[in-house]
């Protein structure tokens, strides 16, 4: 019993270590590691490393103005995390709805 008591928390800590290690939150996972060790540490040590989340990105140009990513690379990033499968089909065309809307409604300004 005395083992169980000491083990529980130490692999809540290695499963939260390894989570961390993935780009996961420490302290949830170490949470999550007290309540459901044994499930928790699984779920650590099978879980691919997180990827870095979907932004648009504005860069200055050699001239000083912000530049834009183009839409077709927008595009590409999204079909390409379809792909990994991070977004879902949906989650894919609702983004790209926007993307096209947005470009739609920069043009017409211009």
């Amino acid at each position: 019993m005395e083992l169980i008591v000491i083990a529980w928390p130490v692999l809540a800590i290695v499963a939260a270590w390894i989570a961390k290690a993935k780009g996961r939150s420490f302290f949830l996972w170490l949470l999550y590691g007290l309540v459901l060790m044994p499930v928790a540490l699984i779920h650590a040590i099978a879980m691919h490393a997180s990827e870095p989340a979907y932004v648009s990105v504005a860069t200055p140009s050699m001239g000083g103005s912000m530049r834009t990513v183009s839409v077709a690379d927008e595009l590409m990033k999204l079909a390409d995390l379809q792909e990994r499968g991070f977004i879902t089909k949906d989650e894919y065309e609702i983004q790209k709805a926007k993307l096209l809307a947005e470009e739609r409604s920069t043009s017409a300004a211009a």
